[in-house]
């Protein structure tokens, strides 16, 4: 048993354990009672306790292994470390330990250490005869180091994501030759969103004016969404990816509203794929993506073409 696991219990569980292990008046004792009587019943029924902790040792030689929930402050869950262990093992303050624990006795406050498992997440012998901090010799970088992205993209808010609009090495100009010539590879602010069940069609047919039915499986479609009164919301391109699956990779603008507001009374799921667009664009399109995918993917690739690849 781990100490952990008994701190992730709700109070219901931890209750239902302790009444499980036949504790008297378990319901009237408070969760940190509880816990410490739980762990004093599988002592006394030979059940050995685990438990771990980033440890502080204090002006007097002893320490506590104090606990990541509780960012690291004291704490009546804490686990006292004795003055001999801390000299055994020449333990310091931030060492991650991990060891055989036991109950409070009567009279004591915490958790005590009994026996160390690991140091760092180590043999505990590994570790004894490690070199002080302060002793060892720094070792500056000899060159600069640039955390700056080279070409300083701008931004702007695109369908509520950012999306690069120029870079500083390039003009205008220079990008429309590049696209013209070679190509771009971009991540771009279109925002998609999953639509499915077994109404999906139905509601994406209220949405577009285009036959939807038309897309079949493994093709895209471009389409653009409208109001009741016919007055355009945005457009961009529908991907069918499995019968009652699709995707719409829209421009800006609030589709979501939009469809849940038409969804109602339909079997349908609207969820955020969590997915990001990237676009590649120009004559060398094809080539990269024989690279990328290591495939001759681009033989029978077609327009509107819809397909899952694995970049390698």
């Amino acid at each position: 048993m781990h100490l952990q696991e008994l701190k992730a219990k709700s109070p219901a569980d931890l209750l239902a354990y302790a009444e499980e292990l036949e504790i008297e008046n378990a319901s009237t004792l408070r969760k940190q009672d509880m816990m410490f009587a739980i762990l004093k019943q599988l002592a006394n029924n030979d059940v050995a306790i685990y438990g771990s902790g980033v440890l502080e040792v204090l002006s007097d030689g002893f320490g506590f292994l104090r606990a990541p929930e509780s960012n690291y402050l004291p704490g009546p869950d804490d686990i006292y470390v004795s003055p001999s262990q801390v000299r055994r093992f020449s333990l310091r303050t931030g060492d991650t330990v991990e060891g055989e624990i036991r109950a409070p006795k009567d009279g004591e406050r915490y958790f005590a250490l009994l026996k160390i498992e690991t140091i760092n997440f180590e043999n505990p012998n590994a570790v004894r005869h490690r070199i002080n901090f302060d002793n060892l010799t720094p070792l500056y970088p000899e060159e600069k180091l640039t955390l700056e992205l080279p070409f300083n993209p701008e931004y702007s808010i695109y369908a509520g994501r950012l999306t690069p609009e120029k870079l500083s090495n390039a003009t205008a100009e220079e990008m429309y030759w590049k696209v013209r010539s070679e190509l771009i590879f971009r991540h771009t602010g279109e925002h998609p969103y999953e639509i499915s069940g077994p109404d999906a069609l139905k509601l994406l047919q209220k949405i577009f004016p285009r036959d939807i039915s038309k897309v079949k499986k493994g093709r895209c479609s471009y389409q653009f969404a409208c109001y009741h009164d016919g007055g355009m919301i945005t457009d961009g391109i529908l991907l069918r990816i499995d019968d009652d699956t699709y995707w719409f990779a829209q421009a800006d603008g609030d589709m979501f509203s939009w469809y849940k507001a038409q969804a109602e009374g339909l079997n349908v799921k609207i969820v955020d794929p969590n997915v990001w667009v990237s676009q590649i664009q120009g004559p060398r399109s094809k080539e990269l993506l024989d690279i990328l995918t290591k495939t001759n993917i681009s033989s029978n690739w077609k327009y509107f073409d819809c397909k899952e690849v694995n970049i390698l």
